[in-house]
């Protein structure tokens, strides 16, 4: 249980039941770090083992800059930037103390404090929260009214997220099973996730289930990955043999998790009987689970999922290595390609080229906003600006997952879903 409650945080609820004022209890602020609640001393006494020697650099954080909040400088006037860089240098300033590197959950304490969404304002006795989304704070009526209209484009969002993520923390197997049949011929994808989704309810037993927001929100995360790369083998308007490999660069958790949903491209594919999943990446951890149990249809028509994992390598590390194996299709998901550029940390400096090196060879991005999209667009056109063709430029993707993640580094906008924006290239 400790380590499910702990994977998120949230400043306004009970750190371990993620309960909150709303519920009929009285949250008491830990005393050490004041960034933590909780609904009893009991609570408190469970995660203190885990809490105390980040809570110990904390305080020292706050008594070296002299502060009651470890925020308490960052009031009215710090641009969206300001409040970006404030957060992350006291970030890093508690790993350097702790001598580890934070958890996902620690990291959002500073992520994510509770503050004033319009001025910062730290004191918690001034702060008032969202009872819808249990998100977002304000330290006055005047700042409330003055986020109103931002706030209401997000806030159904944010509650969301914060039922996913409560729902991860409580339930054994929290994603929902995919039953996508079999196609004996093939037939076109349907026009977005929705009305993929709406064809499975057809084959669901419980269909009651898929009126749960959470249920949609999470197979949705499950098929957009296999869905966006359908999606672009159908823009492509490209007939593959009976086997396809796939280069899955920069992958991660959200890629290599859950591996039977690539099984999903085998279904919707009748004509493939091999499918080869190369996931490239420095962030691919031990433990992840190497080999995916077809389902019985597939197993009698002879085909094979296999996947091979290249952990701790980068794509130009991999495509000069003995083991290389020539990809049908690259996709780089969520890539990022245009962070860390000019810096020690650009770790797509040298991979850029190979992304495009391959002639006849598809390339699929996929980014979190439009920006990035298109920043992420011109990094590739740096490479073989002359030699290609684009079949998606920045477009929003029909199947970008609806499962919405809370964005720390934009002030305009709360939340992110990953895959929503698709770019497709193909080098000649």
């Amino acid at each position: 249980m400790a380590l499910a409650y702990d994977s998120y945080f949230y400043g306004t609820v009970c750190h371990v039941c993620k309960r909150n004022d709303a519920n009929g209890v009285k949250l008491k602020r830990c005393g050490g770090c004041r960034m933590i609640q909780y609904c009893s001393q009991q609570h408190q006494k469970v995660h203190w083992p885990l809490h105390k020697s980040v809570c110990t650099c904390i305080r020292s954080v706050m008594h070296n800059r002299g502060v009651q909040y470890v925020f308490q400088r960052t009031c009215e006037g710090f641009s969206a930037e300001d409040w970006c860089k404030e957060r992350y240098n006291v970030m890093l300033l508690t790993q350097l103390k702790l001598g580890r590197r934070l958890s996902e959950g620690e990291q959002q304490m500073f992520m994510f404090p509770r503050v004033c969404k319009v001025c910062h304002e730290s004191d918690q006795e001034k702060l008032q929260d969202c009872k819808n989304c249990h998100c977002v704070s304000y330290c006055s009526i005047s700042h409330k009214q003055q986020d109103f209209l931002r706030h209401s484009m997000s806030c159904h969002w944010l509650k969301l997220c914060f039922y996913v993520d409560k729902h991860f923390t409580k339930a054994k197997d929290p994603y929902p099973l995919i039953c996508v049949p079999i196609r004996d011929k093939y037939e076109p994808l349907p026009c977005d996730l929705d009305a993929f989704i709406s064809v499975l309810m057809t084959y669901s037993k419980d269909i009651t289930k898929w009126n749960q927001p959470i249920e949609v929100a999470l197979l949705s995360e499950l098929l957009t990955c296999p869905l966006t790369l359908l999606y672009a083998l159908e823009k492509l308007e490209t007939s593959f043999s009976k086997n396809l490999v796939i280069h899955v660069v920069g992958a991660a958790a959200f890629e290599c998790i859950f591996l039977k949903k690539w099984e999903v491209i085998l279904h919707c594919l009748p004509q493939l009987t091999c499918l080869d999943m190369v996931f490239i990446g420095p962030e691919i951890e031990q433990g992840f689970e190497t080999t995916c149990m077809l389902c019985v249809d597939c197993q009698k028509k002879g085909r094979e999922l296999s996947t091979h994992f290249q952990s701790g390598n980068l794509y130009h590390q991999y495509a000069t290595s003995e083991t290389f194996l020539m990809p049908d299709i690259i996709v780089a998901y969520n890539c990022g390609l245009h962070e860390c550029v000019g810096t020690d940390a650009d770790t797509w400096l040298l991979s850029l080229p190979f992304l495009v090196k391959f002639n006849q060879t598809p390339l699929i991005l996929t980014s979190y906003t439009i920006d990035e999209a298109y920043r992420d667009f011109a990094r590739i056109l740096d490479c073989r600006k002359d030699s290609l063709t684009v079949s998606l430029k920045c477009a929003k993707n029909p199947f970008a997952s609806k499962r919405p993640y809370r964005d720390w580094g934009s002030e305009n906008c709360d939340i992110f879903f990953q895959n929503n924006f698709i770019t497709l290239v193909t080098p000649h």
